[in-house]
């Protein structure tokens, strides 16, 4: 009789397993199948303007943009940023966003809302016209709301 090999073992234990079901994981994998795809996000196309033509942006890439360029903002945190979006795919463009704010007092020191708000303005404008390029709207189309201002860094937990 010959031995069995620690590999020959546990081929076998593997097949096994393999081969059988643990209770309640169909329903459990299916149910996780489920979930994942109602994950799946829908991206809406937003028309751009270069040199050598149109193009197409991911709303979700614009706002991902956006949000990080108005983080350059000392002393201030990105609550949500809203798109204004006009017409139906393929030529949907972009007429504005709403950017509301979180602002800190941080040392002690009151924040000057107005300029924070300006400041913020100023670079979503920039990362539009980044992504966006001659298609993208002026400044004036962005409206900054800073709804709501803590004590210390807005960006940290504590």
């Amino acid at each position: 009789m010959a031995m069995s090999t620690p590999d020959d073992v546990l081929g076998r234990a593997a097949e096994a397993l393999r081969g059988t079901d643990e209770p309640g994981w169909r329903e459990v994998a299916a149910r996780a199948a489920a979930r994942l795809a109602g994950i799946a996000r829908v991206s809406t196309p937003v028309t751009g303007q270069g040199t050598t033509g149109t193009f197409q942006v991911s709303h979700r890439v614009l706002i991902s943009v956006i949000r990080r360029a108005v983080l350059a903002v000392p002393g201030v945190d990105v609550d949500v940023v809203v798109l204004d979006l006009a017409g139906d795919v393929p030529a949907v463009t972009l007429r504005g966003a709403r950017i509301d704010l979180v602002a800190g007092y941080i040392a002690g020191v009151e924040p000057d809302l107005q300029e924070l708000a300006e400041r913020a303005r100023e670079l979503a404008a920039a990362a539009g016209r980044d992504c966006l390029g001659d298609a993208a709207p002026a400044a004036g189309s962005i409206e900054i709301r800073v709804v709501d201002v803590v004590d210390g860094d807005p960006r940290t937990d504590d």
